[in-house]
C-alpha cells in the first residue's frame, strides 16, 4: 500500500463537496450552517432575515468578519475565497455599489 497522496482524489473530493455546499449546506460539516450558522456567528437578523433562501442554505462560515472592526460606506471590499457570497452581499449593502470600475 502507497502512502503517497493522492492529490487530484483529494481535489476532486473537494470541489464534490463544495459544489453540493453551493446548493445547501445542511449536513454537511459538523457545525451549524445556514440560518442557524448564521445567527450563531452574529450577524444582524435583520441582513439574515434579508438574504435569498438559496443563499442562507448554502452558509457555511466559521466567522463573521463584521464584528472584527466597523465596515464604513464607500470603502473597498476585498473578500478572498468568498464562497456562496454571503459576506459579500453583507458588504455590498454596508458600503454600496461603486460607480466607477477600476
Amino acid at each position: 500500500m502507497s502512502n503517497e497522496i493522492d492529490e487530484k482524489k483529494i481535489q476532486d473530493a473537494v470541489r464534490e463537496k463544495y459544489a453540493q455546499v453551493s446548493r445547501s449546506a445542511t449536513g454537511k460539516f459538523n457545525y451549524p450552517t445556514g440560518r442557524e450558522g448564521a445567527i450563531q456567528r452574529g450577524y444582524d437578523p435583520t441582513i439574515i432575515q434579508s438574504m435569498p433562501d438559496e443563499l442562507i442554505e448554502s452558509f457555511c462560515g466559521v466567522g463573521n468578519p463584521f464584528r472584527l472592526g466597523i465596515v464604513i460606506s464607500g470603502e473597498t471590499i476585498l473578500d478572498v475565497g468568498c464562497g456562496a457570497g454571503f459576506d459579500l452581499i453583507v458588504a455590498n449593502r454596508i458600503v454600496g455599489q461603486k460607480r466607477d470600475l477600476l
